[in-house]
């Protein structure tokens, strides 16, 4: 038996004693307003907090109010014989192309997360589209008064402008380009806001890609039919 232990620390705004707890309530988030300065969806500790618990791990923070923090895992593991290692390894098979993934389209993707942002633009331009990447809710409406965009993926709670207010301001000068919203906030509730300042449908994340290409499919067909 191996024990490891996996750390990542920072030097950002740190968090208070009080609040360490919070950290692994699901979708709890410390700053929870709309258009708050630091990003997360309140997911990602709870995530690792449940793997480490079926690894029979635990998950520990250590944190400085505006110094920073350390975030660390620590995992009992068993080191594998050569021939265990080798059995598991997967085969592996080039799956046929299928042309329901293939989606030829201008998105605008409104993200305030770098990696959400890094996944989304892999989904997205694996299938073909060309995707351009606004990093708050001022900035894709800055570029959907410049370029022209077949749909958008519109964040909700983001930095300097938050997605509902960026796409009321969308629909001043734009009420056809479709808006998805593209949320870690599932409730019904912020399905109907979503579709009170004028966008056209709501996916929840973590999304499946057949289930982005299809509400963008759909949206896109819709313009087109009332062209």
């Amino acid at each position: 038996m191996c024990h490891y232990r996996f750390s990542v620390s920072d030097d950002g705004i740190g968090i208070k004693n009080a609040d360490i707890d919070k950290l692994f309530n699901q979708l709890s988030q410390l700053d929870s307003g709309s258009d708050r300065a630091h990003g997360g969806t309140g997911l990602g500790l709870v995530i690792v907090s449940k793997l480490a618990g079926l690894m029979n791990g635990t998950v520990d923070v250590q944190s400085t109010h505006n110094e920073g923090s350390c975030f660390s895992v620590y995992l009992p593991l068993v080191k594998a014989t050569e021939e265990e290692y080798s059995s598991t390894q997967p085969v592996i098979t080039k799956k046929a192309s299928s042309n329901s993934n293939q989606l030829i389209a201008k998105i605008l993707l409104v993200e305030d997360n770098k990696i959400n942002q890094m996944v989304a633009k892999k989904i997205l331009e694996k299938a073909g589209s060309e995707v351009t990447v606004a990093n708050n809710g001022l900035e894709g409406v800055e570029k959907m008064q410049t370029l022209k965009f077949d749909a958008v993926l519109m964040d909700c709670q983001m930095p300097v402008m938050d997605g509902l207010t960026a796409t009321t301001k969308i629909r001043e000068f734009d009420n056809i380009t479709p808006i998805i919203a593209l949320t870690a906030n599932a409730q019904d509730s912020d399905r109907e806001a979503c579709m009170k300042v004028g966008m056209n449908d709501f996916i929840s994340k973590p999304f499946r890609p057949d289930a982005l290409y299809s509400a963008i499919k759909n949206q896109m067909a819709k313009v087109s039919a009332h062209a």
